[in-house]
C-alpha cells in the first residue's frame, strides 16, 4: 500500500477517535454536574430522585419532565444527540443548535428540554 494512502488511513482513524472522545467527554461532564438547586438524587442514583415543588415551580414552562431534573438522563439525551455527528464541524453546529433551542433535537430523546446546568457545559464547549 503506498505511503501516503497508509498515513490518510492513520490520520482518519485518529480524527474518528478523537471525535468519539469528545463525545464522550460532552456527556461525561453532563453527568458530573451537580443537579439543580432543590434536586436531590436518591442513594446516589443518577436515575432516581426527589425534586421539590419550588424547582418544578421555577423550572422552564413548568416543567414535569424527571429527564429535565437528571443529569443522568440530560447526559444520555445530548449523547444520542451527538452520536450521529461524523465530524467535529457537524459536532459543534449540533451543540450549537442544542444551545440555541435549549433542547435536544436529533436522535431518541428528541425533544428533551436541557437544564441551565446542561447548556453551561455546552456552551463551554463552543465558546
Amino acid at each position: 500500500m503506498n505511503a501516503r494512502l497508509l498515513t490518510a488511513m492513520e490520520t482518519e482513524q485518529a480524527l474518528a477517535n478523537l471525535l468519539s472522545d469528545l463525545k464522550a467527554l460532552i456527556s461525561g461532564e453532563i453527568n458530573e454536574t451537580p443537579p439543580l438547586d432543590g434536586v436531590t438524587p436518591l442513594n446516589g442514583s443518577p436515575r432516581c430522585a426527589v425534586v421539590s415543588s419550588r424547582s418544578i415551580m421555577e423550572s422552564l414552562r413548568f416543567n414535569m419532565s424527571p429527564r429535565y431534573y437528571l443529569q443522568g438522563a440530560q447526559a444520555d439525551a445530548v449523547n444520542s444527540a451527538v452520536a450521529s455527528c461524523k465530524t467535529v464541524t457537524e459536532l459543534i453546529e449540533r451543540l450549537h443548535g442544542m444551545e440555541e433551542t435549549q433542547k435536544v433535537s436529533h436522535g431518541e430523546d428528541a425533544g428533551t428540554v436541557l437544564n441551565e446546568r446542561t447548556l453551561a457545559v455546552i456552551r463551554e464547549f463552543i465558546a
